[in-house]
């Protein structure tokens, strides 16, 4: 059997960022999927790697395609770093008042003028 790999660490972050974007517990998707939640939290880490199988019903139990499970191809630690803060930006931007939102988008175009 092969190590995990940092691709895999990625890889089980971006599931945890879809499973919480959808507010989704990971008992909920571990159900879904047929693991345990202990299982769920070893894909999530990186400490085990995802079967193609086990890909597909985690596209099903998130409602997302497999292509959308799967992170970007990233190639050097800058854009590892920016793919990360990219996923921490979605997800803390689904948990903003619409009134926060609208001044974070001033913000940045305040920001984009200079």
């Amino acid at each position: 059997m092969q190590r995990s790999t940092k691709i895999d660490a990625l890889f089980g972050k971006h599931i945890q960022l879809i499973r919480k974007i959808r507010n989704m517990s990971r008992q909920e998707v571990a159900d879904k999927i047929g693991v345990a939640q202990q299982q769920l939290a070893k894909y999530e880490s990186g400490l085990n790697r995802v079967s193609v199988g086990r890909l597909y019903k985690l596209s099903e139990a998130l409602k997302v395609s497999v292509q959308e499970l799967i992170p970007p191809k990233l190639d050097t630690k800058k854009r590892l770093f920016t793919a990360q803060a990219d996923s921490m930006a979605a997800y803390l931007w689904t948990k903003l008042e619409d009134n926060q939102k609208k001044n974070i988008i001033n913000i940045m175009r305040e920001l984009n003028k200079k």
